[in-house]
């Protein structure tokens, strides 16, 4: 019986043994594994067609909801540039130059990161990765990349009146934030016309950036965008009468049309070239947010076909500006005119959208018994000094600038409420115009009836994540125009309180008949004792 008893015992453990690596088997392999990768380079006529406008015997590829044509001709180069490691966030990776990598000054590259200049690195000194040329059939494909590596891609040549692209960096694999996955096979599209120019706009400096041209600042900070123009492959024809440069941007944003810089860099190589207001090459108007530059025909002779300018300068960051649903944008474009036709104004690629500024915020929920929106909450808020006690602020709703409070009494109150719209509805407060990664303490000063005030103050820190929770409080509704409220998702934080009864360090209530029972209580105790002294003292002296 025993033996039998033992035989059974090593049949069950065999079969959930088997149960188990069945199912490991089946579960998918989530984590980055060794595997080389995939580019696909994808060459596009800039000029989108409809379904029915297709052109039999060509390979078209959709882009947001246009056919685009595949072109030949155009060769690429691949150079590994850097490798990079994955950290505890599979979003967040430290990039590492490969050795001896240098820009085009011979100063050496000591970091890889979002801002490094791909146009500015010398590749002299580094082999080719891969390279190939582009044909009417379908994507250029470099395969068999080194994992975790970074690449530089250049266009080496271009087919007759096609517009170069600029070089461009890619890693293997690339994160694909909408997935949450990385992805080995790697899809780069770059932007080429036909004679027609393109326009870009980033933010280099002043602001932090997340990617996906979204950043992140304060009131009062300085900014420095930059614009980049692809100069039409026949500007040398001498039929261009305009060639503008126009920026729309929000109220809140005041160029210093002072700090405007404007170089070009040629297409077939050699030094850059400086274009100014002083030299006559260019006018500038600046009227009602509307920052035009006007090229004359003296600065238009200067432009060589395919060159790309470069354009900077500062915008400063307006008080008010926390009160801009949607953030802090700026559309750009490029206006040009022929001798025989008005061109369309040109404006951004769709993947490559204008610069959105947020303000840092944060924000916090108050919950009630039962997890419900807590209304009658009133809170203040505050941080430390270099002493280390807390300052109490006072905020400007107007101008979103703090002050310091001389005490708790005189700090502005935020309330939080649950009859009015949007936030007011939901019993949500909203912090805005923070200093990045700073603590803050937020003390509540009146709690609502039934409840008890917390016994400590509760910190907040403004982030990039706690910024886009407040900003997605509201979206854009493209029939209106207007932004729509949405809920539950404009804070970080909830703040919850018990009620009193369910608190067990609160103190009997005073007053009414108990207190005088108490207190007669107390008085004969104490006379008893007197009592109890005399008659004792009495009886001893006897």
């Amino acid at each position: 019986m025993k033996k039998t008893s033992k035989l059974v015992k090593i049949k069950s453990i065999l079969a959930v043994v088997l149960i188990l690596f069945t199912v490991m088997m089946s579960l998918p392999v989530t984590t980055l594994a060794a595997n080389n990768g995939t580019l696909n380079i994808h060459k596009l006529d800039s000029t989108g067609v409809t379904e029915s406008e297709k052109e039999a015997g060509k390979v078209y590829k959709e882009v947001n909801g246009l056919y685009h044509a595949y072109l030949e001709n155009a060769a690429y180069s691949a150079y590994k540039i850097g490798t990079f490691e994955q950290t505890a966030d599979p979003v967040k990776v430290t990039y590492t130059p490969v050795s001896g990598l240098v820009d085009k000054s011979g100063a050496a590259i000591t970091e890889l990161n979002a801002s490094t200049d791909p146009s500015n690195i010398d590749v002299a000194g580094l082999n080719v990765a891969a390279q190939g040329t582009t044909t009417a059939s379908g994507p250029l494909v470099f395969g068999n990349l080194n994992e975790f590596s970074v690449y530089l891609i250049k266009e080496t040549s271009l087919p007759e009146g096609v517009h170069g692209a600029t070089d461009f960096i890619v890693t293997i694999p690339m994160f694909n934030k909408d997935n949450n996955t990385w992805e080995f096979s790697v899809d780069a599209y770059p932007k080429n016309t036909f004679a027609n120019a393109s326009i870009e706009k980033t933010i280099v400096s002043g602001a932090d950036g997340s990617g996906d041209n979204i950043f992140y600042a304060n009131i009062g900070d300085v900014l420095n965008y930059q614009v980049k123009v692809a100069v039409p492959s026949d500007i040398d024809n001498g039929l261009y009468t305009q060639f503008n440069i126009v920026d729309t941007s929000s109220q809140y944003l005041q160029i210093d049309t002072a700090t405007i810089t404007v170089k070009g860099t040629p297409s077939a190589g050699g030094a850059d070239y400086v274009l100014s207001v002083a030299n006559g090459d260019f006018t500038v108007d600046y009227l009602s947010n509307v920052l035009t530059l006007s090229f004359t025909d003296t600065g238009i002779d200067k432009l060589g076909n395919s060159d790309t300018l470069q354009v900077n300068y500062d915008t400063k960051i307006l008080e008010g500006a926390m009160n801009e649903k949607g953030g802090l944008k700026n559309d750009i474009a490029l206006n040009l005119k022929t001798k025989d036709k008005d061109v369309d104004p040109i404006k951004p690629d769709p993947d490559k959208p204008t610069p959105v500024v947020k303000i840092y915020s944060y924000g916090v929920k108050k919950l009630g018994d039962g997890g419900t929106p807590l209304a009658d909450a009133t809170f203040v808020l505050a941080e430390k000094n270099s002493s280390g006690d807390y300052t109490y602020l006072i905020y400007n709703s107007t101008t979103g600038l703090w002050t310091n409070a001389s005490s708790i009494d005189n700090a502005t109150p935020f309330k939080t409420e649950t009859s009015g719209t949007d936030i007011n509805s939901e019993a949500i407060l909203q912090f805005r115009n923070l200093s990045k990664d700073n603590t803050y303490y937020l003390f509540e000063t009146s709690a609502p009836t039934g409840y008890i005030i917390l016994p400590n103050p509760v910190e907040i820190i403004a982030t990039d994540a706690s910024t886009d929770k407040v900003y997605d409080s509201f979206i854009l509704n493209d029939t209106t125009g207007n932004y729509d409220y949405v809920a539950g998702v404009g804070f970080s934080k909830t703040i919850e309180n018990l009620l009193e009864s369910k608190n067990p360090g609160i103190l009997p209530s005073t007053g009414g008949q108990g207190t005088y029972i108490f207190i007669a209580t107390g008085i004969a105790l104490i006379g008893l004792a007197a009592f109890l002294t005399i008659y004792y003292r009495k009886k001893t002296n006897a």
